[in-house]
């Protein structure tokens, strides 16, 4: 899930073309109605830490309620910004991993993904 199509795209093709079948929402309501109606499939969340609508931290606690199972994991392109501090914090309070930083290399986002499928659910 991201608010930039080229950041959606490039992340898409790049989980299609590893295997993972892949779900696209532009914004975190988008994100929530696939996870409700594909609840039983989906395994992790990818989403940007800031979106309009419903940011990282509010889609982690709604998916924390309708499906607790679902592992998350964020990015942001401004990881390092001191603004962003809180809410990257309440993220790893709610028991996901470190927040990555944008742009993400296929590397980085494929060994994320294999690292947080091959974990304990990430209840908090």
């Amino acid at each position: 899930m991201d608010d930039e199509p080229g950041i959606r795209s490039i992340t898409s093709e790049i989980l299609s073309r590893h295997g993972y079948r892949v779900l696209i929402a532009a914004d975190g309501t988008d994100a929530m109605a696939l996870v409700a109606q594909h609840r039983s499939k989906v395994e992790v969340v990818v989403t940007d830490v800031m979106m309009p609508h419903m940011d990282g931290v509010a889609l982690v606690r709604s998916l924390r309620k309708l499906a607790p199972n679902t592992r998350v994991i964020a990015f942001s392109g401004l990881s390092k910004d001191p603004t962003l501090a809180p809410k990257i914090e309440e993220l790893r309070r709610l028991g996901l991993p470190p927040v990555l930083s944008k742009p993400l290399s296929a590397p980085e986002l494929l060994a994320a993904v294999h690292e947080v499928l091959n974990s304990s659910p990430q209840l908090a």
